[in-house]
């Protein structure tokens, strides 16, 4: 929430309407400290979480479903950001055709986190990759959190690589898809009872994602 006040009123403009305004740099301030102070807020799950961060090239174009004035890119690296300063057991993956590493810190402002994202971004999407990265390396995941745009080419699809890595390391591992651009699909099973999809990024959607974790939804 404090995200989307931050953006609409530092841009000086709403998305809806014609209403304009001139920021005050004390409130644009004021709110960015109040972006970082909110994470104290925020319950932990302390599940083993892979947090896997979209960097193929659409990511870097459009807006977010929910949040116009943020670029999928940007909200990956919020989520991811938020992820890893609030959860004591979770890692961080970016992937595009491949998986490979991405050195966000829990400790990084947004802006450097975002730049960090963008400077990885290039190629295309294989969904898969954060999986087979868990089972080649043999990693123990409760939930896998994907955050992507959802435009994939697939090699092998993600519920495949899923039930590999279900049988080979974790029985109950979950799947979690953070879609911020509405696809008109999904890569998440919708059958299967161990996969959640949401798209956009309402304040609500990461609470959404904690309760699926929990096995509270």
């Amino acid at each position: 929430r404090i995200l989307a006040a931050l953006r609409t009123y530092a841009q000086g403009y709403g998305e809806k309407g014609s209403l304009k305004w001139t920021p005050v740099q004390k409130v644009v301030d004021g709110l960015d400290t109040a972006f970082y102070a909110s994470f104290a807020a925020i319950e932990p799950t302390n599940l083993r979480q892979l947090i896997a961060v979209d960097v193929s090239g659409s990511m870097a174009s459009g807006s977010v479903a929910g949040l116009e004035s943020v670029t999928p890119c940007e909200a990956a690296a919020c989520v991811a950001l938020v992820q890893l300063a609030t959860e004591p057991h979770a890692d961080i993956i970016a992937f595009d055709d491949v998986s490979k590493p991405l050195n966000i810190t829990p400790k990084m402002r947004l802006d450097h986190a975002t730049k960090v994202v963008q400077a990885a971004i290039n190629g295309g999407t294989n969904c898969s990759a954060p999986i087979n990265h868990a089972l080649v390396n043999r990693m123990d995941v409760d939930v896998f959190v994907l955050l992507t745009d959802e435009q994939t080419w697939m090699n092998q699809h993600p519920i495949e690589m899923l039930h590999k890595y279900r049988a080979a390391r974790m029985p109950a591992a979950k799947l979690a898809v953070c879609c911020f651009v509405a696809s008109g699909g999904t890569v998440a099973d919708p059958k299967d009872g161990g996969c959640i999809s949401t798209v956009g990024l309402s304040p609500d959607a990461m609470q959404v994602v904690a309760a699926f974790g929990k096995g509270e939804i």
